[in-house]
């Protein structure tokens, strides 16, 4: 359990242990990113899209993720109600009787493949079809934009939008590669003087002398030729045996054993 002060760690407590003990917070290194506000754990990618916006004392905008959430189940509500026409059935000079059993009849007329015969003048059917909002059109766009911003990754724009190219996703990955360097450049600075400094010194070293660093990415694999390996063995830079090792990593059939003199 951890407790804060004002947004900031104060104390972590073991509560798996026998006797629960306490840990100062000067004992451990907390990295919180971005910090936003008070919250002790920084702000996570889907904290963004799942928080809602205070505008006013009165007035507070739901999340992202809520309002996609809405918009969605109003669409499912649209089709429930709208997806086939509703019927508008007109007997003109029909009296009240009469048309009461024709609305019986019509009720139990099938909704598909449906046919009704009268001999009233001028009877007709009319369809009454809604017509849709095109209003929301650009709303609902801007909104998904924000979404999608707010997701970090340009792959559901290139799944979903029309002329969304895989040249336009790259550029999109350039862009936000720049966000992710500088996540990596403040861990960077925390780990290497919150934790490897301390370390350091507590062992006996010189921090700035042993300049520990803490570097992203995947080692690079060195590339040597045969010639290197021999030349490194002949110079006393490598022993027989690592030689053997090296020319069996790049495929030469060695066998295991004693080695020849």
């Amino acid at each position: 359990k951890i407790s804060f002060s004002e947004g900031v760690p104060a104390t972590l407590q073991l509560s798996w242990d026998v006797k629960p003990r306490q840990i100062g917070m000067e004992e451990i290194v907390w990295i919180r990113t971005p910090p936003f506000d008070k919250n002790g754990f920084g702000t996570g990618i889907l904290q963004t899209l799942c928080r809602s916006l205070k505008l006013s004392d009165e007035i507070v905008r739901p999340s992202f993720s809520e309002i996609i959430g809405r918009i969605q189940n109003s669409i499912m509500s649209q089709f429930e109600k709208f997806g086939g026409p509703n019927e508008l059935w007109i007997f003109p000079g029909v009296n009240k009787a009469d048309l009461e059993a024709y609305y019986s009849r019509i009720k139990n007329i099938p909704s598909s493949g449906s046919r009704f015969v009268t001999n009233v003048e001028n009877a007709r059917v009319q369809l009454l079809v809604p017509e849709r909002a095109r209003g929301f059109d650009c709303y609902i766009e801007t909104l998904m934009n924000e979404f999608y911003l707010g997701l970090s990754t340009p792959l559901p724009k290139l799944f979903t939008a029309p002329g969304f190219t895989e040249a336009s996703a790259n550029v999109a990955v350039k862009v936000d590669e720049k966000r992710i360097m500088a996540l990596q450049r403040l861990l960077k600075r925390v780990v290497e003087r919150e934790l490897f400094a301390p370390v350091l010194a507590k062992a006996g070293f010189n921090p700035a002398k042993a300049r520990v660093r803490l570097n992203w990415g995947i080692p690079e694999k060195p590339e040597y030729t045969v010639s290197d390996v021999l030349k490194a063995y002949e110079d006393g830079a490598i022993s027989r045996e690592e030689a053997r090792r090296i020319l069996k990593n790049l495929g030469w059939a060695l066998e295991e054993g004693p080695n020849p003199s």
